[in-house]
């Protein structure tokens, strides 16, 4: 029977049983005076589930006990956050944007990824507005021409232009629910922005509501007794 193990799967979205297809033991450092060997394990796993193939690497050494969990990489990393499928509608320059941050939210980049989530309102600023010289004026340019709410700028320029400044110059590091957060913001932006043609174009294979007839109106504007 095949050795296996539990792993995350990518494609499944979960923990998942893997088989281990080949697996290779190589021992990196060696103390036999104390009785001390490092070693790292190297195996191709396969998910039971879909299918999918991924590497897994492990360090483990003679000093861990039996509840020590090995230190372990997996590749491709594993992603905690999928895209939304309607990301790859948009422009090119936002799928690349995206792409970046994900990446980073993957290899626990947090503040290479809130900088990235802080691009994507500046190309936005600049497809609506044109360069307004900052962000504060190019999101008071966006407010004033009734292109995001009054609710929207207040969340675009208190929360995600300074987390993405206090990354950059404050050393801040968010963690991966602040970063899903602001995902949230920026991604419902675009998502509501795409629908509005589609919106529009079901409205108008919407029939409308038939007239009243006479007799109809006659009843209702009768006096009640």
């Amino acid at each position: 029977m095949n050795q296996q193990i539990r792993s995350y799967c990518n494609q499944c979205h979960n923990e998942t049983i893997h088989d281990v297809i080949y697996s290779y033991q190589k021992t990196i450092s060696c103390d036999e005076e104390n009785c001390f060997c490092a070693y790292r394990q190297y195996k191709i796993i396969e998910c039971c589930g879909c299918k999918d193939i991924s590497f897994y690497e492990s360090y483990d050494d003679d000093s861990s006990s039996e509840y020590d969990e090995p230190s372990v990489r997996l590749y491709p990393p594993r992603i905690s956050r999928k895209q939304p499928d309607f990301i790859y509608s948009l422009d090119k320059e936002y799928i690349s944007l995206f792409d970046e941050i994900y990446k980073a939210i993957s290899n626990e980049c947090e503040r290479l990824a809130c900088m990235g989530i802080r691009s994507i309102i500046d190309l936005y600023i600049n497809e609506k507005v044109g360069d307004q010289g900052s962000f504060k004026s190019g999101i008071k340019k966006l407010l004033s021409e009734g292109i995001i709410t009054e609710r929207q700028s207040h969340f675009i320029n208190k929360i995600i232009v300074e987390a993405g400044n206090a990354s950059i110059h404050r050393q801040f590091k968010p963690n991966l629910e602040f970063l899903e957060l602001l995902l949230d913001t920026v991604e419902n932006l675009l998502h509501e922005e795409m629908l509005v043609p589609q919106l529009e174009e079901i409205k108008d294979k919407i029939p409308e509501r038939p007239p009243l007839s006479k007799k109809t109106q006659t009843k209702d504007n009768s006096p009640a007794s």
